[in-house]
């Protein structure tokens, strides 16, 4: 979910359905194919939160290649490439035995 769209509804409410819309990046992609916003969905925006925090980047980069304009998709290349490091800010000392 985007955090700027957030709502109160029920507490017996699973999802709601909705159009598209929200700030790029942060949506959870399985929103764009049912337009149900879940529990799942927030877990996501909150995911892409946490990386911009670790990582210092954008959550949408277009200067980053196609594939990966989106700071989820960048990260889970990284992930799969084993270059985990690279997904974090040297100023935060990760890796260098800076205690």
């Amino acid at each position: 979910a985007d955090f700027g769209l957030s709502r109160l509804f029920p507490a017996d409410v699973t999802h709601v359905s909705t159009a598209p819309q929200g700030t790029p990046g942060y949506l959870d992609p399985e929103y764009h194919q049912c337009y149900q916003l879940t529990a799942k969905s927030d877990v996501y925006s909150f995911g892409v939160v946490l990386l911009e925090l670790i990582s210092s980047l954008p959550a949408v980069d277009m200067k980053r290649q196609k594939h990966e304009i989106n700071l989820s998709n960048y990260a889970m290349n990284r992930i799969k490439q084993g270059a985990f490091a690279d997904l974090v800010d040297q100023r935060l000392g990760f890796g260098s035995g800076v205690k």
